[in-house]
């Protein structure tokens, strides 16, 4: 039970696209394990997850502008045996 909780309220913390899901959901799971306490404990991770939900949205509304879809190209990984520029450079 501390451990489901836990993982939630790390969860809250975090701007994530599905936030409201997750409040949703840890909501339904404090309010079935006990109607009194669910209110007071969602009543102090309210805060949390509004300022987590508030910063989604904000990130959302800059990366709306971003090319999600391209990836970029790494450098080839080097070769067995070669030696890098500045190894060689230490060696003249």
């Amino acid at each position: 039970m501390d451990q489901i909780r836990r993982v939630f309220h790390r969860a809250l913390a975090v701007p994530l696209d599905n936030i409201e899901t997750i409040w949703h959901r840890y909501d339904a799971y404090e309010n079935s394990l006990n109607r009194a306490t669910a209110k007071k404990i969602l009543a102090d991770k309210g805060p949390t997850y509004m300022a987590a939900r508030v910063a989604a949205k904000e990130l959302a509304i800059i990366l709306d502008g971003l090319e999600r879809e391209s990836v970029l190209a790494l450098p080839p990984p080097p070769r067995a045996g070669a030696q890098s520029g500045a190894d060689e450079a230490d060696m003249e």
